[in-house]
């Protein structure tokens, strides 16, 4: 075949610091088992589908980027006996056998291409062995806690190392095995690995060295990389750490790595392999009777290891109409400019709608409509599982940029992500200058505090979005068998609560009784159940069970007006006013159930960036004796007379040119130092008050009207619950009620269930009663529009050949 003039100057030769997305296209669920595979981009390496919206065509007239390269897959479960303790491996259990295409194509000439060019062979080679950027995304978030430790940071390297064999000769030192070698990086020594339980891996010959010399840093051959990056033990320590000089350390003993080429897994990547097998969907459903489900808001999601925590809440949220209306059309994804692996609008455009009966689903529907008997259709629905369920790796990487929890591969609390979740949602509609769907959540409560000695009164009001409902105190232990009333939790939540605080008018510290009521009420009500305490400073679950009606009223709950007779307290002077340094409320309240005092809680938060309850809980048991413990809390002044900030003219125009007024942007850049990345954190975390626009302020104040004439009247939605009972492990799921059914989902697979099991939840889902659902933007002609073309998706088939 002729050399195509566009392979010159379209190709990028090099794969360093690259990702390479092959596991997926990145604006759709489009793997390479499906139909016609997905184009690599060997330019950029972006993956795109050529079938249904063929976004690899989109991506070539966006970029102008010529040549791909084609991967089609064919997978066969493996046949036979299960020889060996293994899941996904030959041999054992549920391994399948995948057949892979690659083809070399032009799409400028619309041809195959046959290559003989030795840098285009080489380049495609690389790609077929090289991680994706999903698996190299997903193992930097499982290696993420590897550290140096102080064995390789001080390592003594002999003078004259012992002599490598070549690398296609070398073996063991102590046995013919040529596989699993681990270096000696202090003498050279080249020793099998570890054996295991069933007999395989090595011979323990590496071990055995270090017993013998103490020499206690290795690194597996086959690992290393040209970006001098490897799987490196050391025995001493008997964990997986990091060398930062191993360059040099292996230069010592005559390798060179950028002559390397890695050719074996590391460790990381086999454990997150064993940890991605490891299903956790069958704990709940043993010994009960489940009809599966498919089809449009019936999808799975993958457990991409331990994030069963973010796939029930994305269930929940998005069974809302609001959510769907913002995300759910994809007309974006067709669009954008932008590279689709790192726009959010395009990852959470691509979950929802694939989520809700997008482009992914193929067969199972109708195969299983002509299914003749049962077992005809088990046998569908076990074959095209995976069809119909879609794994957002790609927007679990991108939500999870940056943040030290939700980044990684650990398991995480359901309720922390469902904040961080709203919290990223917000922050992008506002960037975007679009309506928020979070309104549907948010509200407004008072606490009354009335002092015992004057009677004087002060209302405090509070916007939130949830609320976190503790569980009341009875006699003797809480276990499975005991039973709280949901009308109990109210109350407790509600008060009366006595505590202490200074009074204006009796001029010193008095005791205050405390009630709190409903000022308004949201569409969607939020409730956490908090289930896991501190007892005896060791963490714990509340295995009780909650009565929770199908539908209840709060209409009780509502504040009532002040009366006449009431005596209010004075607003404490203005000027000068120290404050303490601001903490998260609801992280604030999470420390306090696990047993911290507010005062540490505040202090641990504050140390920890405010970042979440978990860092601040684990800083403060690493720093118990730690001085800002024993001290007052860090203030700041507020008020009139507080020193005035310089603020720059030049932030004042960058933040302006995100959508915000000149007064919101000083005034934010004031109460942040003049430091402008803070100012706009602060910006999106803070509502308008009192210098927003006029039609700013009248919107909210029909917004405020509205939510103040809602009826207190609920039906559950959904939830999410916790199973195990360990605090620090366990599965979450999701269960919601639709048409009269309760609908169980469960990572990957989707159910009728005739026992929800509705009083074990930890989160939940209520919303109001009888609430029509018309469009979330029925005001907006474009967004209606958006609507009405994202139905028209739902009802016709885009594969479907002209």
């Amino acid at each position: 075949t002729k050399m195509c003039e566009h392979l010159k100057g379209n190709v990028n030769f090099s794969l360093q610091g690259k990702m390479v997305y092959k596991d997926e296209c990145t604006r759709c669920f489009i793997t390479p088992l499906h139909g016609e595979g997905i184009d690599i981009c060997l330019q950029c390496f972006n993956g795109g589908c050529k079938v249904g919206p063929n976004h690899s065509n989109l991506h070539f007239q966006s970029t102008k980027h010529p040549i791909c390269l084609n991967i089609k897959q064919k997978k066969e479960k493996q046949e036979g006996d299960i020889t060996k303790l293994a899941i996904g491996k030959e041999g054992g259990a549920d391994h399948f056998n995948i057949e892979s295409t690659y083809t070399l194509s032009c799409l400028a000439c619309q041809k195959t291409l046959d290559s003989k060019d030795d840098q285009v062979l080489a380049l495609i080679e690389s790609v077929k062995l090289i991680n994706s950027a999903l698996e190299a995304g997903a193992i930097a978030e499982w290696e993420l806690e590897l550290k140096e430790c102080k064995h390789t940071s001080d390592l003594k390297q002999l003078e004259v190392p012992e002599p490598l064999a070549k690398k296609s000769l070398a073996k063991c030192a102590d046995c013919e095995l040529s596989s699993n070698l681990w270096l000696c990086l202090t003498c050279g020594r080249l020793g099998c690995g570890r054996k295991n339980f069933d007999n395989s891996g090595g011979n323990n010959h590496g071990v055995d060295h270090y017993k013998n010399s103490g020499h206690p840093v290795v690194v597996k051959m086959g690992t290393i990389t040209p970006e001098g990056k490897a799987s490196i033990h050391c025995y001493a320590c008997d964990e997986e750490v990091i060398d930062g000089k191993l360059p040099d350390h292996l230069r010592h003993l005559g390798l060179d790595v950028k002559g390397m080429v890695k050719t074996e897994k590391t460790i990381g990547e086999l454990e997150l392999a064993m940890n991605l097998a490891l299903d956790l969907s069958k704990c709940y459903e043993e010994g009960k009777e489940m009809k599966r489900l498919y089809g449009p808001s019936y999808t799975g999601i993958e457990n991409l290891g331990n994030t069963c925590y973010m796939a029930s809440v994305l269930q929940s949220i998005f069974a809302m109409k609001p959510f769907q209306d913002c995300f759910a059309d994809p007309g974006h994804l067709d669009v954008c400019p932008q590279w689709g692996g790192d726009c959010f609008e395009c990852q959470i455009r691509k979950f929802a709608y694939n989520l809700l009966g997008g482009d992914h689903r193929f067969k199972i529907k109708e195969l299983l409509a002509n299914a003749t008997n049962e077992d005809e259709a088990l046998d569908i629905s076990e074959k095209y599982t995976e069809e119909e369920m879609i794994r957002p790796a790609m927007f679990k990487f991108l939500l999870g940029k940056g943040h030290p929890e939700f980044s990684t591969n650990r398991q995480q609390d359901a309720f922390e992500f469902l904040g961080y979740f709203l919290e990223k949602v917000e922050k992008h509609m506002k960037k975007m200058n679009q309506k928020d769907p979070n309104i549907i959540f948010n509200f407004t409560y008072e606490s009354k505090l009335q002092c015992k000695e004057c009677k004087g009164v002060k209302r405090i009001q509070t916007k939130t979005n949830c609320l976190q409902l503790g569980i009341p105190p009875i006699q003797g232990e809480y276990t499975d068998q005991t039973h709280i009333p949901f009308e109990e939790m109210w109350k407790f939540w509600s008060g009366p609560e006595i505590v202490s605080m200074n009074c204006p008018i009796c001029k010193k510290e008095q005791l205050f009784e405390k009630t709190q009521k409903f000022l308004n009420f949201p569409k969607y009500l939020i409730v956490c159940i908090q289930r896991f305490v501190l007892t005896d400073w060791v963490p714990k679950k509340l295995p009780v069970h909650i009565d929770i009606p199908n539908s209840f009223d709060l209409e009780h709950m509502r504040a009532e007006s002040p009366s006449e007779e009431e005596k209010e307290l004075p607003e404490e002077p203005e000027a000068e006013l120290e404050v303490e340094v601001e903490t998260s409320s609801a992280f604030v309240q999470s420390l306090e159930q696990m047993g911290l005092t507010q005062h540490q809680a505040k202090v641990a938060l504050i140390q920890t960036g405010n970042q979440s309850a978990e860092l601040a809980v684990s800083w403060y048991f690493e720093n118990m004796e730690h001085p800002s413990l024993f001290a007052p809390i860090p203030t700041k002044k507020v008020g009139q007379k507080a020193s005035k900030i310089h603020v720059s003219e030049e932030n004042v125009m960058l933040i302006m040119s995100m959508g915000f007024t000149r007064d919101r942007a000083a005034k934010a850049l004031e109460n942040c130092d003049n430091n402008a990345e803070r100012a706009i954190d602060y910006l999106f975390s803070h509502p308008p008050d009192e210098d927003v626009e006029p039609m700013q302020v009248e919107e909210a104040q029909i917004l405020e009207e509205k939510a103040k004439a809602r009826i207190g009247h609920y039906d559950i939605h959904s939830f999410v619950t916790h199973l195990g009972a360990s605090v620090h492990a366990g599965h979450y799921i999701a269960q919601m009620k639709k048409m009269g059914k309760w609908i169980y989902y469960n990572d990957r697979k989707v159910a009728i269930t005739q026992n929800p099991n509705v009083g074990l939840g930890y989160l939940y889902f209520f919303r109001l009663k009888n609430q029509e659902e018309k469009n979330f933007f029925h005001d907006q002609d474009q967004h209606s529009i958006i609507s009405l073309k994202f139905r028209a998706y739902l009802n016709t088939n885009r594969f479907k050949k002209k």
